[in-house]
């Protein structure tokens, strides 16, 4: 055993080892600082730390068969005992030791003077969607993509939605009759202090649709950002939304977008714009204490999309408000069942209605 150290020593592998740990663990700090600077994907560093793993052994595989010399680089076995070598003796211990003590003040100088990640908190901003401008005379896309868009945008914690039947109720006081199209979004939003309209575009694309939400500043009108999605077919335009939501969520700063926590298209729970557009009507007539109206277009929410929580939700409170207690608490029930298939606001609007208007749990 110790002869075979000794020739260890001899071909100086420890010493080409030692260098080698020294200028992986330099490259490895400096790709952890400069990759992410540049937005290059996880996977490229990743990449680089297996590269270092992978080459150590190899670095040692090759130290024992050769050695770089006057003479350039020779195998071991071929060698003569050369005193001057071009890396070798004391001159090597050297080498090795500095390049580890630099590898080492890198990675105190990068570990304490980066400290953790800091996150950005975004300001909270207010929202409110204008009635899309439907170009394909086809009626399913009326208030259907309203509310998609909706609560595809709520999925971003500091971002609001205002609500739209509100912002309908107040239109009609400040000019009777308006729809609340870009124009009269801006005169809601300016006199309740809404920072942002969103006015939505559909029209038809050879068999398909093309979709496009323009942010816009309700004082002067000022575009702030657009995006345009594309649906191949009208299957399709319900994820086509989510990816609507995503563009105007990242326009406004939100850096979860696509992350693997929230995949892009995964911003709200409904899977048919039938059910959508029947939840909107049922929302829009319960808003006005309309009750045993919206409780049929309840029904055809969830007859076209049985997962979808929160319809489960409006239609047990609606029954609730009429008296009818038993079957309310059944629906809650298959509402409450639903939670895992909603957005986290979905989730907390949900049971922020069922312990206030239900069980009364007002702690909860």
């Amino acid at each position: 055993m110790n002869k075979f150290f000794k020739e260890l020593r001899r071909r100086e592998v420890f010493r080409t080892g030692g260098l080698y740990v020294g200028i992986a663990w330099i490259l490895i700090e400096a790709a952890s600082v400069i990759l992410p600077t540049f937005d290059f994907p996880a996977w490229v560093f990743k990449s680089v730390v297996i590269v270092a793993f992978v080459g150590f052994p190899v670095s040692l595989v090759l130290a024992w068969f050769y050695d770089v010399t006057e003479e350039g680089v020779l195998r071991e076995d071929d060698k003569a005992e050369l005193e001057d070598s071009a890396i070798g003796g004391r001159k090597m211990d050297f080498i090795v030791i500095g390049v580890l003590a630099v590898a080492l003040i890198v990675s105190l100088y990068l570990n304490v003077n980066s400290g953790p990640p800091v996150e950005v908190e975004l300001a909270p901003v207010s929202v409110l969607i204008a009635d899309f401008d439907n170009q394909t005379g086809d009626a399913l896309f009326d208030g259907s993509l309203e509310q998609a868009l909706n609560i595809g945008l709520e999925g971003a914690t500091f971002i609001t939605a205002y609500s739209r039947q509100a912002a309908t109720r107040a239109l009609e006081t400040i000019k009777a009759g308006s729809k609340l199209d870009e124009e009269g979004a801006r005169l809601v939003s300016i006199r309740e202090g809404i920072k942002l309209i969103v006015a939505g575009l559909i029209k038809a694309d050879g068999s398909g649709y093309e979709m496009t939400a323009r942010i816009v500043n309700p004082a002067d009108g000022e575009l702030i950002a657009d995006t345009t999605v594309a649906a191949k077919n009208k299957i399709e335009v319900l994820s086509a939304v989510s990816g609507l939501a995503d563009g105007i969520r990242k326009a406004l700063g939100d850096k979860s977008v696509g992350s693997a926590d929230r995949p892009l298209g995964e911003t709200f729970t409904a899977s048919s714009l039938e059910a959508v557009k029947n939840y909107t009507r049922a929302q829009d007539l319960a808003a006005a204490a309309r009750y045993d109206e919206a409780l049929p277009f309840y029904e055809l929410a969830i007859k076209e999309d049985p997962n979808f929580g929160r319809a489960y939700s409006g239609w047990a409170l609606a029954l609730f408000y009429l008296g009818r207690t038993d079957e309310s608490n059944a629906l809650w029930e298959q509402a409450l069942s639903k939670l895992n298939t909603m957005t986290e606001r979905e989730r907390y609007r949900t049971l922020g209605l069922y312990y206030v208007a239900v069980t009364e749990d007002f702690q909860k």
